[in-house]
């Protein structure tokens, strides 16, 4: 597969652009200094430990305590299955009270940014990684990235780094890129981390509390080191960008310098590949199907629903080949969609609802399929019988629209307003509980409001009803919801 990865540089913002045969799979970018806290390393002071939440407030010097799970506190003889984004503890531990004290010192990494009110979600199993390998100083285990699936070459790895390793030092993880990689290359990269971590002990020591011990790559150089191989190939259209990944993958992995390369053109790097039109329509809440059909993609803070639909496709045969013809167009692109959003946490994913199994089972592979290329860790649960697939994406940055987009001041983040019938019918509620009084009322509403009032019958009952004059003003400058009822 042609993969290839897109970095643009312009005023006040670097982004990132992941293009696989052409179409736009990932994007993320990072704007002037606010870069993301995600796999920076502090020394924070514990808050608060909550015995009934099984968890543990931490001050790291950001805006708001970063929050720690019992489950991702270090601890002798802990045990972790190994994973190459991240080592997961097994449920067996003791309670926090236990582990933690309010004003004790800790270590910890960012593992999930902050996101809405909620602060970062960091932990206490370290991992610091290379071109490579991951290391993790916390815990003694070796493994290899389950991506690799050769079992030779997973032996060799297993070997190469348990020989590397020296005693009482730590774990690794050999990464995916490391299939086929020399020993030497490897043997190299363990030294480069291992230097790294002596360096967060050392300012561990030396700086106060709370303060950044180790910050993560940069966006491109992230990206870079995490993502380019020698089936992909790096473009840059900032001279400066170029030279600074040159100078990384020198050092880590000179075979790759060859593929990266500076754009040239006349137009606008990411323009250029369809990168700014792929972006819009990933920014809409209906994506359209070639045969006619939609998905509609909705994100709530507790989840994300996606809806299929057949819109406009009819079908030639009979029903149930109409609904599985839909799905199974539907199937890769809502995956495909998942992963271009970056959506997180809990997704419900609603098929149109079909009666034979075995379209069904159809569907459901395929899905499972078009997922396998996500990079983020998915949990699939079979389809149910009514037709709902719930999978779970590990969220580590906010999703594409919360980066783009804020919630609207208008409607403050509903998405609706009230409707002018509703608003006129709340007003003439609120003059029949003022009541009866001396002199006049003034009604001052937004026009299409106004125009409703003054066509009402029921503004001249009220009239009747309460004994005073009711006058109507349109003030275009008012908000939609806003209405004021004066005495005159």
């Amino acid at each position: 597969m042609r993969t290839e990865i897109l970095v643009s540089r312009g005023p006040g913002e670097t982004r990132v652009a992941v293009l696989e045969e052409g179409a736009l799979v990932e994007f993320d970018l990072e704007r002037g200094d606010a870069r993301s806290a995600v796999g920076n390393v502090y020394r924070g002071k514990v808050t608060r430990v909550l015995p009934g939440m099984q968890a543990a407030f931490v001050d790291i010097g950001l805006k708001r305590a970063a929050f720690l799970y019992v489950d991702d506190v270090a601890r002798e003889g802990a045990d972790v299955e190994p994973d190459e984004e991240e080592p997961s503890p097994k449920v067996d531990r003791p309670p926090i009270q236990e582990l933690l004290r309010a004003g004790q010192e800790i270590v910890v990494q960012v593992r999930k940014a902050p996101l809405g009110s909620k602060g970062a979600r960091v932990t206490n199993f370290v991992t610091i990684p290379g071109r490579h390998v991951v290391y993790l100083p916390t815990l003694d285990k070796v493994g290899v990235s389950r991506k690799i699936t050769a079992e030779g070459e997973r032996t060799r790895l297993k070997e190469l780094l348990e020989s590397q390793r020296k005693d009482g030092e730590g774990g690794f993880i050999a990464r995916t890129v490391c299939e086929g990689v020399e020993s030497e290359h490897i043997a190299r990269d363990m030294d480069f981390v291992r230097g790294l971590w002596g360096k967060v002990m050392a300012r561990a020591e030396s700086r106060p509390t709370p303060s950044l011990l180790l910050a993560d790559l940069d966006l491109v150089s992230r990206t870079a080191r995490d993502l380019l191989t020698e089936d992909v190939e790096l473009v840059c259209d900032d001279p400066d960008d170029a030279d600074r990944v040159k100078g990384l993958m020198a050092a880590h992995g000179p075979e790759l310098l060859p593929r990266i390369r500076l754009h040239e053109g006349p137009s606008p790097l990411l323009e250029a590949r369809g990168v700014e039109s792929s972006l819009e329509a990933a920014q809409a809440r209906t994506v359209a199907l070639k045969s006619g059909g939609s998905i509609s993609i909705d994100e709530a803070e507790a989840l994300t629903a996606i809806d299929i639909n057949t819109g406009r496709y009819v079908g030639k045969k009979d029903l149930e080949q109409t609904l599985l013809r839909t799905n199974l167009e539907a199937a890769p692109v809502v995956a495909e969609q998942i992963r271009l959003r970056n959506l997180g946490g809990i997704i419900i994913v609603d098929f149109i609802d079909m009666q034979d199994p075995s379209s069904k089972t159809q569907v459901f592979e395929a899905f499972s399929a078009a997922l396998e290329r996500d990079r983020s860790k998915i949990k699939l649960l079979p389809m149910n019988d009514f037709g709902l697939l719930e999978l779970t994406r590990k969220r580590v940055r906010p999703s594409l629209s919360s980066r783009l987009h804020e919630s609207c001041p208008y409607c403050a983040g509903r998405g609706t307003v009230k409707s002018a019938q509703t608003l006129a019918l709340q007003i003439l509620r609120r003059l029949r509980d003022a009541g009866p009084g001396p002199g006049d009322v003034l009604v001052s509403a937004m026009p299409d409001v106004a125009k409703l009032l003054v066509a009402s019958p029921e503004l001249a009952a009220m009239e009747k009803e309460l004994g005073r004059s009711i006058h109507v003003e349109a003030r275009s400058d008012y908000h939609r919801e806003v209405f004021h009822l004066t005495a005159r």
